[in-house]
């Protein structure tokens, strides 16, 4: 997730990305190409969505990331895992996504890769740091981003295996995780791939609620 805003005036402005690095921490980074050539300066389709970011959203968001850096960085410690834990502990996708769900009860982010394992290590690291703020009654308010944090956690699905019910989720976040140009054939590949396989799973085992139908008996 990024913060775009004016720094010191109208013509001078400040980005920065929160993620798990590759090969240090979970944290806010700077120094980041601030344009994709190859996405022919297009945005990814998730950023489409920007609308439904309010004021509050935002900082929110701030809050979600700054907690979610102490808990990850604390869990790979715990565990003892070299780099930040990235891979065992999730990557850049599933960090982002625990903030954006935290937030916004939803994820447009595709590939979710964080598994069962390390999901309770960082649940349980979370869950002593929260009881650690509880017992010296610390602010309140980060111990409400913790717990939304551990809901998170919970909640999301994996991509790893996809069960049927969540297949048309994962298409929906796979088509929103796209860059909306490309200059890559592929793309313009998985988008059409994903559009067909969802109508299809809709039109054959889904009802108009949404809902899985249910296998006849003969």
């Amino acid at each position: 997730c990024d913060i775009k805003g004016p720094l010191f005036g109208p013509d001078t402005s400040v980005k920065v990305e929160f993620y798990q690095n590759v090969g240090s921490f979970t944290g806010w980074h700077a120094f980041i190409w601030r344009n994709w050539t190859w996405h022919l300066n297009s945005e990814v389709n998730h950023e489409k969505y920007a609308e439904e970011w309010t004021k509050e959203h935002q900082l929110e968001l701030v809050r979600c990331a700054s907690a979610l850096s102490v808990i990850q960085n604390t869990a790979a410690k715990v565990g003892e895992l070299g780099m930040g834990g990235y891979g065992y502990l999730g990557v850049c996708l599933d960090s982002v996504a625990i903030c954006q769900y935290a937030v916004m009860k939803k994820t447009t982010i595709f590939p979710l890769l964080l598994c069962g394992q390390p999901r309770m290590l960082i649940i349980n690291v979370a869950r002593k740091i929260r009881a650690g703020m509880q017992s010296q009654n610390q602010n309140t308010s980060f111990e409400a981003v913790v717990t939304n944090i551990i809901r998170a956690i919970v909640n999301l699905s994996t991509d790893v295996d996809i069960p049927p019910k969540n297949i048309c989720d994962a298409l929906d976040r796979i088509e929103k995780s796209m860059p909306s140009k490309s200059i890559f054939s592929l793309v313009k590949i998985s988008r059409k791939q994903a559009s067909e396989l969802r109508e299809h799973l809709q039109n054959e085992y889904y009802s108009d609620s949404g809902t899985l139908k249910q296998p006849s008996v003969s």
